[in-house]
């Protein structure tokens, strides 16, 4: 995954329990140029694509990469 994300410029964490933090972390101490790019990391539960789109509006739209 932090592969397929090297080119990202920003980048929101979502998921249930541990698991997102567990990621986060990897991140931190195996690729730390895309941890750079991590804007938050959030617990949500199953979320449907509206409240996806609510989570990246609220994260992009204030750093500037959304409108």
């Amino acid at each position: 995954i932090a592969v397929a994300l090297k080119d990202a410029t920003g980048i929101l964490v979502v998921g249930p329990a541990q698991e997102k933090n567990v990621f986060a972390t990897y991140l931190t101490t195996h690729a730390p140029a895309v941890s750079a790019c991590v804007e938050a990391v959030e617990t949500v539960d199953h979320p449907t694509s509206g409240e996806l789109l609510t989570y990246a509006r609220k994260y992009f739209v204030k750093a500037g990469a959304m409108k």
